[in-house]
């Protein structure tokens, strides 16, 4: 049980409001992957001003390499 205060006091110390942490379980490679999306997503919609950045074409062909790499984990 000390393990478990220890690692409330260091969560509890050290996230704040614009540095938060998130616990995220890893014993599920798709459930982690989903939340770890919802967060970013929802921290995103915070912002009206961002822009898609330009694609060179090289780049398009890497980012389909990681797709499918990312698919067939």
């Amino acid at each position: 049980m000390i393990i478990c205060f220890f690692y409330n006091e260091t969560i509890s110390r050290t996230s704040s409001d614009y540095a938060p942490w998130y616990i995220i379980p890893s014993n599920e490679k798709e459930v982690s992957r989903y939340l770890v999306s919802e967060i970013i997503l929802n921290e995103l919609k915070k912002y009206k001003d961002i822009q898609y950045p330009k694609v060179e074409h090289h780049e398009t062909i890497e980012l389909k390499t990681y797709k499918t790499e990312l698919l067939n984990e």
